[in-house]
């Protein structure tokens, strides 16, 4: 007997065996070793770049904003985290390199926030200072490298969050629909109205 004939023998057996396993517990736990993994995989992809898109968009609007105010850091400047605690306990089911990738991208958000919230920080005691105490030359000079340093790691992680993002759109399964007459976001005029909702803000917690 050669093996074509034991082949075509023991094939009806095996159907039979691998449907007895896969109708039993046995199948239960193939299938949670298969299919579980890609669920979670796509659900943290998910997740991870929706808190990207949030942050990019805002690091965006940043970017335009700086152009009117080089030397201000808004105080309500905040990148989310969320999606990095959300996701933290099932970071293994993504690939060793997009790992590293969003480990660099998250600690970047966390050093524009401490940038940020320093920044305000010695503002504050700048503008408390008296013009002739020598502190407040010491203090400018902080507030230009918290500047430097911030626009930096902003134009960085703008450009990490863009390369990540094409990665965790294709683990995540999210399928791109282009909306028909969709225009590019209009990032100047948005700021604008985010500099002008500011001051009408400001202007009303001053009025008596």
């Amino acid at each position: 007997m050669n093996w074509n004939e034991l082949l075509a023998q023991a094939l009806p057996g095996l159907g039979t065996a691998l449907l007895a396993i896969i109708s039993g517990a046995g199948g239960s736990a193939l299938l949670e070793l298969f299919w579980k993994p890609r669920q979670e995989r796509r659900k943290t992809a998910a997740i991870l770049m929706a808190d990207i898109l949030l942050n990019t968009d805002l690091l965006l609007l940043q970017a335009h904003a700086r152009v009117k105010s080089p030397n201000r850091i808004p105080d309500d400047f905040n990148m989310s985290l969320i999606g990095w605690d959300s996701a933290a306990e099932s970071l293994r089911e993504l690939p060793a390199g997009l790992i590293k990738s969003l480990v660099f991208l998250y600690n970047r958000y966390r050093y524009l926030n401490a940038t940020a919230q320093n920044f305000g920080q010695s503002l504050n005691q700048y503008e408390s200072l008296p013009d002739a105490d020598p502190r407040k030359q010491r203090l400018q000079r902080n507030l230009d490298v918290y500047i430097d340093v911030f626009n930096t790691s902003l134009d960085k992680a703008i450009e990490n969050g863009k390369t990540i993002l094409p990665q965790l759109l294709t683990l995540s399964g999210v399928k791109e629909r282009a909306e028909a007459g969709a225009k590019l976001r209009d990032y100047a005029k948005d700021v604008e109205k985010l500099l002008s909702d500011r001051e009408e803000r400001i202007r009303r917690l001053n009025s008596p």
